[in-house]
């Protein structure tokens, strides 16, 4: 019991020290993400399109990390990378996409296969008002009001 009383008191000390020293709690995966993965940027420079360019075009890895952090929240991307297939919030949406893209071969670095798994995924751009943007903005908003942190 006291082994039980002890993981119960480090796990409340882990979630104040993270809502605390990090300001997490109530904050969206893309707003953990980016303090943890991106600090010196802000949310508007992260948008899709710009978001794109430096994952894809520019090959940046940090860029692709935060996208592999803030889906891999979502449940959308998996740790490593790869394609979610099970209770994925697109899967109304792209649900064969998702198939046709959890069988892309995985190599070792989990943000490149983030980076990879996105180009399958997204053949066209992402919009917040229909489709799979608006449904990534309903997750990235629900997991905000959980007062989730995020694993990374």
């Amino acid at each position: 019991m006291e082994n039980m009383d002890n993981k119960i008191l480090l796990g409340l000390f882990f979630l104040i020290f993270c809502c605390v020293d990090f300001g997490d709690c109530n904050k969206s995966a893309n707003e953990q993400c980016l303090n943890r993965i991106l600090p010196n940027k802000q949310l508007q420079d992260v948008k899709w399109g710009s978001l794109l360019k430096e994952a894809i075009q520019n090959d940046n890895q940090d860029y692709q990390c935060f996208i592999l952090c803030g889906l891999s929240n979502l449940k959308i991307l998996r740790a490593d990378g790869s394609v979610e297939t099970e209770n994925n919030p697109l899967a109304s949406e792209i649900g064969q996409s998702i198939s046709e893209c959890a069988k892309l071969k995985r190599g070792s670095n989990a943000c490149v296969n983030a980076k990879e798994a996105i180009l399958c995924l997204f053949k066209s751009p992402l919009s917040e008002k229909e489709g799979p943007g608006k449904i990534i903005k309903e997750a990235n908003e629900n997991f905000k009001n959980s007062g989730q942190l995020i694993n990374w």
